[in-house]
């Protein structure tokens, strides 16, 4: 039995701008269930907290961040560090960290030894580093692994550089 989960034209809350595909969908199920005897739909109402679509924010990535994108010789990745709502990309062996809540934010620029691989971020475990440190910003390349402090100042919008009390850098092979 096929169960579908679209809202009907009496669901007191449909999706956001998708009334007409939801019917499509609800009505191209009904079709194919009449042309086949093994399958049968059942209409299930649609759940209201099961989706809430919306668009938060649309801003444009820096340009600085744009021009070192485009004229990357090697490596270019991206993606998003959401425990701070900052976004970042790294061309070759320069990452760069931005808020993407900001019209004209100011980008972190954070250098590596070579073409960098991958990026995470974690919570900095607290007594290990600095007070300060809140954030540790994990760089990869081919050739070492690093650990760069960082620190989320609120009022001021970003993500700041801090010094470790050590280096945390390690080589690979």
């Amino acid at each position: 039995e096929l169960t579908t989960s679209v809202p009907s034209s009496s669901s007191s809350a449909p999706l956001a701008g998708s009334s007409s595909g939801a019917a499509l969908v609800e009505r191209t199920l009904q079709e194919l269930s009449e042309q086949d005897d093994h399958r049968h739909v059942r209409q299930a109402e649609w759940d209201p907290d099961l989706v809430q679509l919306s668009t938060a924010v649309k801003t444009r990535i820096p340009q600085l961040v744009e021009e070192r994108c485009r004229s990357a010789r090697h490596r270019v990745n991206c993606g998003l560090i959401a425990q701070a709502r900052h976004a970042w990309a790294s061309a070759d062996s320069v990452l760069y960290i931005w808020d993407y809540h900001r019209e004209d934010p100011q980008v972190l620029v954070v250098p590596a030894d070579s073409a960098i691989v991958s990026v995470a971020v974690c919570p900095a475990r607290q007594g290990v580093f600095d007070s300060n440190v809140q954030w540790l910003l994990v760089l990869c390349t081919r050739l070492t692994v690093s650990l760069v402090g960082l620190q989320l100042d609120k009022s001021a919008g970003g993500l700041y550089r801090q010094p470790l009390q050590r280096p945390w850098e390690a080589s690979v092979g």
